[in-house]
C-alpha cells in the first residue's frame, strides 16, 4: 500500500560559479566552478604547520598551487602573496620565517579538471545562417561504437530537440591550417528562433599535478599536423611551461610502439623530446602548435593505417 504522506522532489543543485579570480577559499567539500577558464575546484581542511623562526619554506604535498586559490594566515594574521611569501610548486616561501610558536594555516582549494565547458550554449537562428562554432564532441571522429556518446550530446531548436539526423558537426580548417569544428543545422529544421546545443562533462581530479591516466585518443591514416585532441593553457594561473606524457600507439596493421615525450614552452616556442621503441615503424610523429593561451599537441601519420593512442600526461610549471 503506497504512503499518501510521502512526496517525490526533484531538485537541481548547482555550485558556486564565476571567475578563476573571484573565487573564494572555499570550505572543506564546497565546490567551486571557474568559469572563464573551465575548472571546477573543491575546498579542503586546513594544512597548519608551527614556525621556528629559521624554516622559510613549506611543502603542501598534496596540491600544485594556484595563488588565487589559496589563503595563509600566521599567528592568527593574513599574509600577502608577493609581499610576505611566494609560491614554489608545491611549496610555500616565507620572505621572513615565521616565528616560534606562530601557527600557520593554509587553505586551497583543489582543482577537479572538466574537459570540456558544462554550459548549454545557445545562438539565434537568423535567416541565411545555420553555422555555428561549437567545441569537438567527445565523440566526433570516434569508432561507430563510441556513437553512444551522443547520449551525451543534444541539439534543440525552440525546446524541441532534434534527431541526429537534423544536424551535422563538421570540422574546418582555414587558410592558416587552423582547425576549429561547426555546428550545421538541417534545413528541415532552419527557421528563426533559438537554437541550443547541451552536453554532459567529463571531470577529471588533480592532485600533485595535472593526471588524465590513460586516455585513449584516435588518430586517422595520411595526415599531416593534425590536431590529437590533446591541449592544455600554458599561459595565465593556471599555466603550465612543462609537460611530460607517456604514450602507447596501435594501427590499424598491429603495429606497436611506445615512447616518452616532454615538451617545453616559453608561451611562444615550444620544444618536443620524444623516444620510443616499437615493433614496426608506425609512422607516426608528434608537434605542436600554440593558440592563445594553450598548446595544442599535433600529429603526422605517414601511414595509411589509422591508429589508437593511449596516454598519461604530468604537467607542471617551472618557475
Amino acid at each position: 500500500m503506497t504512503n499518501p504522506t510521502l512526496e517525490t522532489i526533484v531538485a537541481k543543485l548547482q555550485v558556486r560559479r564565476g571567475a578563476l579570480d573571484d573565487l573564494p577559499i572555499l570550505d572543506p567539500g564546497e565546490l567551486g566552478y571557474a568559469t572563464d577558464v573551465r575548472r571546477l575546484f573543491i575546498g579542503n581542511d586546513a594544512v597548519t604547520f608551527v614556525g621556528n623562526g629559521t624554516t622559510t619554506r613549506f611543502t603542501i604535498r598534496d596540491s600544485s598551487i594556484i595563488t588565487s586559490q589559496l589563503s595563509i594566515l600566521v599567528d592568527g594574521n593574513l599574509v600577502e602573496p608577493g609581499i610576505e611569501y611566494t609560491a614554489d610548486g608545491t611549496d610555500i616561501i616565507f620572505d621572513n620565517a615565521p616565528l616560534s610558536p606562530d601557527v600557520i594555516t593554509i587553505k586551497i582549494n583543489n582543482v577537479l579538471y572538466a574537459t570540456h565547458n558544462t554550459s548549454n550554449t545557445s545562438y539565434q537562428l537568423i535567416t541565411g545562417n545555420y553555422r555555428y562554432p561549437i567545441q569537438k564532441p567527445n565523440w566526433f571522429n570516434t569508432p561507430a561504437p563510441a556513437l553512444a556518446d551522443r547520449d551525451t550530446f543534444s541539439v534543440s531548436v525552440n525546446g524541441t530537440v532534434l534527431p541526429v539526423s537534423g544536424y551535422v558537426v563538421e570540422e574546418i580548417i582555414d587558410s592558416n591550417n587552423v582547425k576549429t569544428y561547426a555546428l550545421t543545422v538541417d534545413k528541415t529544421y532552419f527557421y528563426n528562433g533559438l537554437i541550443t546545443i547541451g552536453f554532459n562533462t567529463e571531470i577529471k581530479t588533480q592532485n600533485t599535478n595535472h593526471i588524465l591516466q590513460y586516455e585513449r585518443l584516435d588518430f586517422d591514416g595520411m595526415k599531416t599536423d593534425e590536431d590529437t585532441g590533446l591541449d592544455f593553457f600554458i599561459l595565465g594561473p593556471i599555466g603550465n611551461n612543462t609537460a611530460s606524457i607517456e604514450y602507447s600507439i596501435k594501427d590499424g596493421n598491429g603495429s606497436l610502439s611506445v615512447g616518452n615525450m616532454t615538451i617545453v614552452t616559453d608561451g611562444t616556442v615550444a620544444i618536443v623530446n620524444d623516444s620510443g621503441t616499437s615493433t614496426a615503424d608506425t609512422g607516426i610523429s608528434f608537434n605542436t602548435r600554440i593558440s592563445g593561451p594553450r598548446l595544442y599537441l599535433t600529429y603526422t601519420n605517414t601511414s595509411e593505417y589509422p591508429a589508437h593512442f593511449y596516454y598519461s600526461i604530468r604537467l607542471w610549471n617551472t618557475i
